[in-house]
């Protein structure tokens, strides 16, 4: 009876000592939550994500990078995560991961750029964008010699425009800028390409073998955007298009006009826009997946009001199944704004839409606020990335480990109801995976523990029995 006894003594003090050590793990995690955040920061090295800060100290696994991802260990024993959409590295010769460097190189009286998926050549008055990879490679000829410094190739055209190639991750930006009002006007643009070229009816797109030129459009100085007419494919070997800027007020010159080469790539991202009228997309929607950065937020016109939301995804399935999760952040570096009064807030919500992405994926204002709102940027800064203030642990519950974490992101008063106010243009520019730099990154700091386990440090069950 006493050894019955005894032993039931002994298990209720292990189930004691069992709780205990689940408590002092569970208070461990958030004094590492808070540690971390509130730890001295330092900035990450990579050129493609200047200006995020991670933990002083913090070293990155090099083992662990992948195209899309760095990840550091950081002095507390916890792990710094960071997801871009497009690649940030290339795998070279090798096998290992480099960072992409999109500059041009001479090579006799040819300019490479090669340290990336996507290779270009300027020879002459040629710009070749070629994805060995996926054996894919069309020529833009140009109307004069073509001119190269760093990452961009420049010539003129035959109304003396200057455009501007400028490498990116996944293509070519093509863009240049207007000056004076230019009416009804076609561009057309010579081209080489050994397969054949189709247009998307339904899109306006052209699309070739693993690359598309998406539909080009007029950005004014005061943010307004004219699209232009569908790609035309032409007998001579040229594509063409036709925009009319006298749309434009005398406050939207200059503008930029942009029709960009992309290869095709895990990516999506960009914006939909929706000419909103009495609560419905009556006057046409949008979908912008070129150039580098997207547009959110609203124009309030009185009649038809354009309506910009953004769409981000992040490939966050390399994090373990059972790794704990502290906090993320999601950090998108605002490039220009045209909210003056900076009397929106833009906000992220969780949003699983799918790719490729189309105008279906536009949220009304009661779909938008039934989504998991995860954070905001409220009076956003400039040339300089902003993180989305969190609400509460929404986002670092959110974190799908096991595919892509998905967000959309957009206007608080139009999602309130209260976009009337003020008028005229409200809209923000944020970078987005086409940039160069400054791309969307979502930060994660994560640690991997093992599973919870019975410690009993100092006592042993020998010798017992239940007789």
């Amino acid at each position: 009876m006493k050894k019955k006894l005894l032993l039931s003594l002994l298990l209720i003090a292990l189930s004691a000592l069992f709780v205990l050590q689940i408590a002092k793990q569970s208070q461990k995690s958030k004094e590492t939550k808070i540690q971390t955040q509130q730890t001295a920061q330092q900035t990450v090295e990579s050129v493609h994500l200047k200006n995020i800060e991670i933990p002083e100290g913090s070293e990155e696994i090099v083992e662990e990078r992948d195209t899309n991802k760095l990840v550091y260990q950081n002095p507390d024993g916890t792990f710094t995560a960071l997801f871009t959409q497009e690649p940030i590295h290339y795998k070279a010769e090798d096998g290992t991961y480099q960072e992409i460097d999109l500059t041009y190189e001479k090579n006799g009286s040819t300019y490479v750029s090669n340290k990336n998926a996507v290779k270009t050549t300027v020879t002459n008055n040629e710009l070749t964008v070629a994805n060995p990879d996926k054996k894919a490679k069309i020529t833009w000829l140009a109307d004069s010699p073509i001119t190269v410094q760093d990452n961009v190739a420049t010539y003129k055209d035959k109304y003396g425009n200057t455009w501007k190639y400028t490498n990116t991750v996944s293509g070519v930006k093509l863009e240049t800028t207007i000056e004076k009002r230019q009416g009804n006007r076609t561009y057309t643009f010579p081209y080489k390409y050994d397969g054949k070229l189709t247009v998307d009816p339904s899109s306006g797109v052209i699309t070739g073998e693993g690359f598309t030129v998406p539909l080009s459009f007029a950005k004014g100085q005061n943010g307004q955007i004219i699209y232009a007419s569908h790609w035309v494919i032409n007998n001579d070997s040229t594509v063409s298009f036709t925009i009319d800027d006298s749309e434009f007020p005398d406050s939207a010159f200059p503008y930029t006009l942009d029709p960009t080469t992309s290869f095709n790539s895990s990516t999506d991202d960009g914006h939909v826009m929706c000419a909103y009228r009495s609560g419905n997309c009556n006057s046409g929607t949008q979908v912008v997946t070129s150039g580098s950065t997207m547009t959110i937020g609203y124009n309030y016109l009185g009649v038809t009001n354009p309506i910009f939301e953004g769409f981000i995804s992040f490939d966050t399935a390399s994090i373990d199944d059972d790794a704990v999760i502290y906090f993320a952040t999601l950090n998108l570096y605002l490039s220009s704004t045209y909210d003056s009064t900076r009397a929106d807030e833009i906000r992220a919500a969780v949003y699983n839409w799918t790719s490729p992405l189309t105008d279906t994926e536009w949220r009304s204002p009661s779909q938008l606020n039934a989504l998991t709102y995860v954070g905001a940027v409220r009076s956003g800064v400039t040339s300089s990335y902003n993180s989305f203030i969190p609400n509460g642990d929404s986002l670092t519950s959110n974190i799908n480990k096991t595919g892509n974490t998905k967000f959309i992101l957009y206007s608080g008063k139009f999602a309130d109801g209260s976009y009337n106010s003020p008028s005229g243009n409200n809209t923000y520019e944020f970078n987005q995976a086409n940039s160069s730099s400054n791309k969307p990154v979502l930060q994660v700091v994560y640690a991997v523990h093992p599973a919870n386990t019975m410690q009993f440090e100092g006592l042993k069950m020998e010798g017992i029995r239940a007789d």
